[in-house]
């Protein structure tokens, strides 16, 4: 079945195919690998043909190599010729099929092929199918291909023996490097040149490069040839080169072809829509960056755009990289940006479009008392209190929440209330414990929606944990809203009357007893209705909590104090109610508390029950710290003394105890005595208690000892009697001197005194501790004498009163007269009757002595102190005072004020209101069981108060915000403030009156109307209460934009609006309106005369280019303050005008206007020759008219006039980067027939090209 044969010479590694039709089918094997020859060479004369059966290698192969053939149909194939030997082959190609005739055999093909030597053999070349596959675009003009060479790069590619090759790319600004072997099969060496044919352009860098221009190949060897494509565009670039070998001088051509294309790297969306978004809230969203190349990318962010969070900067293979993209909406308008970014290698970067809008949710609340002019404006996300105060059963008390809308879009808005974190559901009710009506509405532009919220109590019962809360939502799809917080406070009540207090707790309180008085605490009640109410108490008394109460008719303004006591009688907690009954129904309960305690004081240390002083010698001096730790659970109040029954610890400097006078220690703490021993004199051992004494009790704390060392020398006598001597004869007598101290001392006798009559022996010496020595004293008279005597009287004074006192000891010397001094101190005052009466004795040692007769009379006590202070009014101030106690024992005194006023300037009558009052205190302390008393004497200067307390008031301009102050009334009439204020911003009234013994809230409003920070006083004046100082920090920060003025035209068009705003101004002012952009005109002044008149201003956009403006008005007065008002406009291009109908004979006027700010040139022209213009071009003045005549041709035939044309204005110099075209404007023309008559007030109307009348 064979019908033809085919052979052919080829180069070694190229194949040949063979066609074949047969009539069946064959499977296709696997194909062989080819191996391309270049450079064909002429077989020597001698080499044989090699048959196939002959040979075991066979360099043909058949395409398919089995397979099936259908009935009446054709199977074509294919035969291959890839030798690898130079020599010429021959092969019989046979084909068997199972289903022929017998005896008729398959169909047979001779094959016969020859090869050739080549002179250069190239390895892991990659043959493109570039202009056998027929890609190749013959119109191809890159810019480096002029286009003089285009044709010899056709010529090129149409010879059959041009090698191609292809690089791909993918980006740009990338090098492709291609790598081949180049093998010498000859047996001469030889060298290869690569020469690229392309003309040199200027400024222009080849895409190709040969890495090996020139090689040399030694015989039956490769070298490798290196190739680089450089892709700087995404054009199909074409190089021809060529390699010569100038041995042989052989040439082939090669076409080397450079694709590039752009990465596919993306982003899964190509826009995002963030909608509306709250002013000052962020929102993000995530997109993802996709890489469907099997590379990294390097890509980066143009974050001038827009905000995106921290990622990677590289982009993996075949990833998917989530981004997150921020958006913080700044101001209340539309925003349209592009996302750049940044491949590596790609052309142009990603833009990914987003949108959004910054929304402001512009909702004041504000809340009062139903009826009142006073507001006080709540902030969002603060948690403000709501106080309905104190409502009577069955009765109400009503707020007023006001929500206004002052934005520009609708909101709704809706309450919750919760009570412990839990809903109440019902709470619209008007049975409802608290309801608020309404509690959901939709609040359009401009409106203000009113709620009511009603507090109603039906039992004595405190309002609290109950939360309210305002969330406002906008119709808008805002990702954000506003919440307001209010918790509800009040309280309901019986009546109108005032418990100072309902728990009293008395503490933790020492065992009762008998003579100390028990703790006492005063419950005030108080009728603040203005009619008469009855109380009376249901409890009893008992035998820990004391009270005397009986029923009582308590009329207006009237109070009455109930007196309890606590009496602890055992150690335990004490708890109980007393119950009032109110006019019969209501009751009111009180719960006291109180516990009893045992009282234990001591030493904190066992060890410290006895403290030894030692033994000191007369100028040493030991101190000690003994703890004391109170471990009751109540503070106890006490001194420590010390009775010693060794007289002399009395003495002045010998012993010390700190810390003197009464003194409280807390419970279950601790404190030191301090105690001092500095003996003056020798003191025997001595064993002291140290004691605590209080009210009601006195303890022993511990015990202590010691001794003063130092020597004691006696004499059995204090004078000797000789009695009657004859002169100058000798008596002597003995005297013994006796050392009973802890020390020996030498001793020394004067006897100037004694010669020449007396003399004693021995004078001098040393008398151990514990010794005796006896002494000759010698009575020698020189002369007669009647008496004779030598000594020092020591004389003890005996006085019989504790009003006068004297020294113990008085010192005669002998032959001499002494004073002694006697002191009057008395401890208490005579009467004038009375006197102090006394005497006082000397006795002398001869036996006889001297009495004195006293008399004394004590008047009253002066000042023990003079204490002067300056205090200002309204000012709590204590003031420590001594107390001295004059007695050697503790004292108890009874406290008594005595009050002088020195100075009372009457504030009615002197206009001077800074004149100062001073009121003298006489303090007096008595002693309850002898009554005498001592007293401090108190001055107190009442000057001009400081400022009672500061506070700042902060808001916007033209918003109102209100600041309460309480005025507390303590007097018990009526009094008058007159108020005043250094700041003229401030609003209130100029008179308070305030009730008798009650408390009132005074209102202060800020409006302020341009931005300013003031700071000033406010003083409120009153006759009986001076001045109330305030002091006030005004904080007026910038208002808000007004409403945005939006504006949409087209080019040489303009449109008009008016910006409308409230004047505040209290007088007459002029706004200066200015608009910071040249396309936008207004009016320069705008007059207002009276508040809260709305004013508007005409604002005219006229523009002068295309695209988008954003700008703002100001209308600003010194009076008045300052409105903005945000102006978005939009400049579309000039839309189509007419039709401009032309009658013949008679021309059409049209108006031309140079919309631009400078001189611009216009061309004018028609698209219908039937029609003419005055002129082709013409410079305008800006802002100028231009008259344009358009005339009819009259040379035209009026059957063969086209009747419809446009006039085309084009500005060649006026271009944007959103629309680089040149900028014309369209006016279309119409031939207004001779028969065509238009009815009164019709129009013509242009459709497509046709002109309609229209009624």
């Amino acid at each position: 079945m064979a019908r033809n044969e085919r052979g052919k010479s080829i180069v070694a590694g190229q194949d040949i195919n063979c066609s074949q039709v047969a009539g069946a089918d064959e499977d296709v094997g696997p194909p062989l690998t080819s191996r391309h020859m270049v450079a064909p060479q002429q077989a020597s004369p001698d080499t044989s043909p090699v048959t196939n059966q002959s040979q075991a290698y066979c360099p043909f192969s058949i395409s398919p190599a089995c397979g099936v053939v259908e009935a009446s149909a054709e199977q074509t194939f294919s035969v291959t010729f890839s030798p690898m030997i130079v020599q010429e082959f021959h092969a019989l190609l046979s084909c068997s099929m199972n289903n022929l005739a017998p005896g008729m055999g398959g169909p047979t093909v001779q094959l016969k092929g020859r090869c050739l030597l080549p002179y250069c053999h190239f390895l892991d070349f990659e043959e493109s199918d570039y202009l056998t596959g027929s890609r190749r675009n013959p119109d191809l003009l890159a810019p480096f291909i002029i286009p003089s060479f285009r044709k010899t790069l056709s010529e090129v590619a149409a010879d059959p023996t041009t090698k191609v090759t292809e690089f791909h790319a993918v980006g740009v600004c990338r090098t492709i490097v291609k790598k081949f072997d180049l093998m010498n099969p000859t047996n001469m060496d030889y060298s290869a040149l690569w020469e690229c044919m392309d003309p040199e352009v200027p400024g222009l860098t080849p895409p190709f490069t040969c890495c090996t221009p020139s090689i040399y190949v030694r015989s039956m060897k490769k070298n490798e040839i290196v190739f680089e494509f450089q892709a700087s565009s995404l054009h199909v670039v074409e190089s021809y080169w060529q390699l010569r070998i100038p041995f042989f001088n052989f040439v082939q051509k090669f076409l080397i072809v450079g694709r590039s294309r752009e990465p596919q790297v993306m982003f899964d969306q190509p826009f995002h829509n963030f909608d509306a978004v709250l002013i000052g809230n962020e929102t993000s969203t995530t997109v993802n960056l996709l890489n469907n190349e099997d590379e990294s990318f390097q890509f980066k962010f143009d974050l001038s755009s827009c905000c995106i969070a921290e990622c990677q900067e590289v982009l993996n293979i075949n990833p998917t990289l989530p981004v997150c993209i921020r958006f913080n909406a700044q101001h209340e308008k539309e925003v349209n940006f592009n996302v750049k970014c940044y491949i590596k290698c790609m052309t142009s970067p990603l833009s990914l479009n987003i949108k959004g809008r910054g929304y402001a949710m512009n909702a004041v609340v504000s809340y009062g008392k139903q009826g009142d002019e006073m507001m006080t404006t709540l902030q969002p996300a603060h948690l403000t209190t709501l106080d309905f105060g104190k409502v009577r059963v069955y009765d109400s008390s009503v707020l007023s929440i006001s929500i206004q809308n002052v934005g520009s879009f609708k909101f709704e808005f809706s309450f919750t209330l919760s009570k412990k974190n839990k809903p109440v559901r019902d709470f619209t009710s008007e049975t409802s414990l608290v309801s608020i009506v309404p509690s959901s509405a939709v609040v359009e532009q401009g409106d203000k929606c009113n709620c009511t919220l009603v507090f109603r109590p039906k039992q004595q019962l405190v309002l609290q944990n109950y939360l309210l809360t305002l969330y406002v939502r906008s119709f808008v799809n805002i990702k954000h809203g506003a919440t307001y917080c209010m918790l509800l406070a009040g309280q309901s009540d019986q009546s109108s009357l005032d418990f100072s207090c309902s728990y009293f707790n008395f503490g933790s309180q020492f065992i009762y007893k008998a003579d100390v008085e028990p703790p006492c605490v005063l419950l005030t009640i108080k009728n603040q209705s203005e009619k008469p109410i009855s109380l009376n108490c249901t409890s009893e008394p008992d035998s820990w909590l004391s009270f005397h109460f009986k029923p009582h008719i308590l009329n207006p303004c009237k109070s009455l104090s109930v007196k309890f006591s606590f009496h602890a009688r055992e150690t335990k907690m004490f708890d109980r109610d007393i119950t009032f009954v109110i006019d019969e129904v209501a009751t009111k309960d009180i719960h006291f508390h109180g516990q009893g305690v045992e009282l234990n004081l001591g030493v904190e240390n066992p060890c410290h029950n006895t403290i030894d002083l030692g033994a000191l010698c007369p100028g040493q001096c030991t101190r000690r710290l003994v703890p004391i730790a109170n471990k009751s659970l109540a503070p106890v109040t006490f001194q420590v003394n010390i009775l010693p029954e060794e007289k002399e610890l009395l003495h002045l400097g010998t012993l010390s105890i700190g810390p003197a006078g009464m003194f409280t220690i807390p419970a279950c703490s601790t404190f030191n005595v301090d105690i001092s021993f500095a003996p003056w004199k020798r003191i025997k051992q001595f064993n002291e208690a140290i004691i605590a004494e209080g009210l009601g009790f006195k303890k022993t704390l511990f015990m202590i000892k010691g001794s003063g060392l130092g020597f004691e020398v006696l004499l059995n006598v204090n004078r000797i009697y000789f009695g009657a001597c004859v002169q100058k004869s000798v008596t002597v007598k003995q005297l013994h001197m006796s050392n009973t101290g802890d020390f020996g001392t030498n001793f020394r006798w004067d006897t100037k005194e004694m010669t020449p009559n007396f003399c004693i022996s021995p004078e001098r010496g040393y008398i151990p501790a514990g010794a005796e020595v006896l002494f000759d004293v010698t009575f020698q008279p020189k002369k007669i004498v009647d008496d004779i005597r030598v000594e020092s009287w020591v004389i003890r004074p005996v006085i019989e009163s504790e009003h006068w006192t004297g020294s113990e000891i008085f010192n005669l010397q002998p032959n001499s007269t002494s004073n002694y001094i006697l002191t009057y101190q008395p401890m208490v005052m005579t009467s004038d009757n009375e006197k102090h009466t006394s005497s006082i004795f000397f006795p002398f040692p001869d036996g006889t002595g001297v009495l004195y007769n006293l008399v004394g009379i004590a008047d009253a006590p002066s000042a023990t102190t003079k204490i002067t202070r300056e205090i200002p009014c309204r000012t709590l101030y204590v003031e420590s005072i001594p107390v001295e106690n004059w007695l050697n024992k503790p004292q108890k005194f009874r406290i008594k004020i005595d009050y002088l006023l020195i100075n009372a300037p009457n504030t009615r009558d002197n206009k001077d209101k800074n004149d100062k009052i001073s009121l003298r205190e006489k303090v007096i302390f008595v002693n309850s069981t002898t009554h005498e008393y001592s007293f401090v004497e108190l001055t107190l200067t009442f000057k001009k108060p400081d400022v009672v307390c500061t506070f700042e008031m902060n808001t916007t301009v033209r918003q109102k915000v209100t600041q309460d102050i309480l005025i507390i009334n303590p007097l018990m009439i009526p009094t008058t403030f007159t108020v005043t204020s250094s700041l003229p911003d401030l609003c209130y009234l100029n008179q308070l009156i305030v009730p008798a013994v009650s408390e009132k809230l005074f209102y202060v409003e800020y409006f302020p109307l341009k931005p300013e920070i003031l700071r000033g006083k406010l003083e409120m004046t009153s006759n009986e209460m001076g001045q109330l100082v305030y002091e006030i920090k005004l904080i007026a920060s910038e208002s808000l934009p007004e409403k945005e003025l939006v504006f949409k035209t087209s080019l040489g068009s303009s449109q008009s609006q008016l910006a409308r705003f409230t004047n505040y101004s209290k007088s007459k002012t002029d706004y200066i309106c200015k608009v910071n952009h040249s396309d936008f005109t207004c009016e320069k002044v705008v007059t207002a005369i009276n508040a809260g008149t709305e004013q508007s201003i005409e604002v005219t956009y006229q523009p002068s280019s295309l695209g988008r403006v954003e700008t703002t008005l100001v209308a600003s007065s010194p009076h008045g303050g300052t409105y903005t008002f945000p102006i978005f406009a939009e400049c579309q291009f000039p839309r189509p005008q007419g039709p401009f109908v032309i009658k013949h004979g008679s021309p059409a006027t049209i108006v031309f206007k140079n919309v631009f700010k400078k001189a611009t040139k216009f061309n004018f022209h028609v698209d219908n020759p039937n029609f003419r213009v005055n002129t082709a071009s013409e410079t305008i003045q800006a802002n100028r008219d231009y008259k344009i005549i358009v005339t009819l041709d009259g040379t035209a035939s009026a059957t063969k006039l086209t009747k419809t044309g446009k006039l085309i204005v084009v500005c060649p110099q006026a271009t944007t980067a959103c629309q680089p075209s040149r900028i014309q404007w369209d006016y279309y023309l119409k031939v207004m027939d001779v028969g065509l008559e238009l009815p009164v007030g019709s129009r013509l109307l242009y459709i497509g090209h046709q002109l309609a009348p229209c009624f």
